[in-house]
């Protein structure tokens, strides 16, 4: 991150505010804070932020209706970061809204440094090119680990965007090789899942993963040939 990114968060008090921004940085980041989801779309009606951050359920407003304002068409936070914080007891609850505006849910109990590890990795998403190309996933199973063929829709620098039909938690790691067309030797390397696709908007069903690294020289072929499909 080269600049500062203004993050909101959304139904804390004074006290839980001061707790979770003492883990970020501010050399890259400015935070706010409101109570209340209905407040909080009024100051995005005038400021936009790169990132929100929201307590599960959100005061004053059901979490549908907050991330249809949020993620509509003319919205300042349309493409913004969204982490959900969620007590315990509700973060399956919470989860199901991953992919349908929300983007990560962490434990309300989770270390402040946690978001200082999350938030750049959501904010921070490189241009996309479009790329059908066949991929390879080994992803953990209860024999140990499974091999799953699927499809890119696109890539970047820090991750692809993947059609496939089976469903991942975020967080799960998975090894991939991606066969890009010209190419005779696949690209290897390593990746975490962010985020399920938001069906209703992508139309598509897949997984959005991020790169956490290359095998050998895979790294240096691949951003080759993303300059060369960018082209």
């Amino acid at each position: 991150m080269t600049s500062k990114r203004d993050v909101l968060f959304v139904g804390f008090d004074s006290a839980a505010y001061e707790r979770f921004t003492q883990g970020l940085s501010l050399a890259y980041f400015r935070t706010d804070y409101i109570s209340t989801a209905p407040g909080a779309l009024e100051l995005t009606a005038l400021l936009p932020y790169d990132a929100l951050v929201v307590t599960y359920p959100p005061p004053g407003m059901l979490m549908e209706r907050f991330l249809d304002a949020i993620r509509k068409e003319d919205s300042t936070c349309k493409h913004a970061a969204l982490v959900l914080l969620s007590p315990e007891a509700l973060e399956k609850e919470a989860e199901a809204f991953v992919g349908l505006g929300a983007n990560r849910v962490l434990p309300i109990t989770a270390p402040p440094d946690m978001l200082q590890q999350v938030l750049p990795a959501l904010i921070d998403v490189a241009p996309r090119v479009s790329l059908r190309a066949l991929t390879r996933l080994e992803v953990p199973s209860d024999f140990g680990q499974s091999r799953v063929l699927c499809q890119t829709v696109n890539v970047s620098a820090s991750g692809m965007l993947i059609r496939i039909d089976e469903d991942f938690q975020p967080g799960t790691v998975v090894d991939f090789e991606l066969n890009v067309p010209g190419d005779a030797n696949p690209i290897r390397g390593r990746a975490e899942v962010v985020r399920q696709t938001m069906n209703r908007k992508e139309h598509l069903r897949g997984v959005a993963v991020r790169f956490r690294g290359f095998r050998g020289e895979d790294g240096r072929r691949f951003a080759s040939q993303l300059a060369r499909l960018a082209s």
